[in-house]
């Protein structure tokens, strides 16, 4: 009976979006949901239109940075325009806009699944 109450305990706290981890005796932590707080108006309306189906194409390649960096994530440049986000243990590697500023609607895709593993959503 516990068993089945655990699963059932699991399985809505997947559906709700928060990172689950177990321990070696069956007992479940549940991170809390992200403080959001840090962020200005800006980064809230980026973060927003990243989770609006269809993504809209005016999405500027700086104001995800801001965004990432709001959230204690860390953006490293390598060759290129090669990007690695580092965000609550999570990594993305992907290919920074150019020549154009706007981000790419497959990268906003690759953003917004990157944000829900994170735990971040508006």
């Amino acid at each position: 009976m516990a068993m089945k109450a655990f699963r059932i305990f699991a399985m809505r706290d997947c559906l709700a979006g928060h990172p689950i981890f177990y321990n070696g005796f069956g007992i479940v932590s549940v991170d809390a949901p992200l403080d959001l707080s840090p962020m200005n108006n800006h980064q809230r309306k980026t973060l927003t239109a990243i989770f609006s189906k269809p993504p809209p194409a005016t999405i500027a390649w700086s104001e995800v940075e801001s965004l990432i960096k709001a959230l204690g994530g860390k953006i490293t440049h390598s060759q290129g325009s090669k990007v690695r986000i580092d965000l609550h243990g999570i990594s993305l590697n992907i290919h920074s806009p150019h020549p154009q500023k706007e981000v790419k609607h497959y990268a906003v895709r690759l953003l917004r699944e990157f944000l829900k593993k994170a735990g971040v959503e508006p």
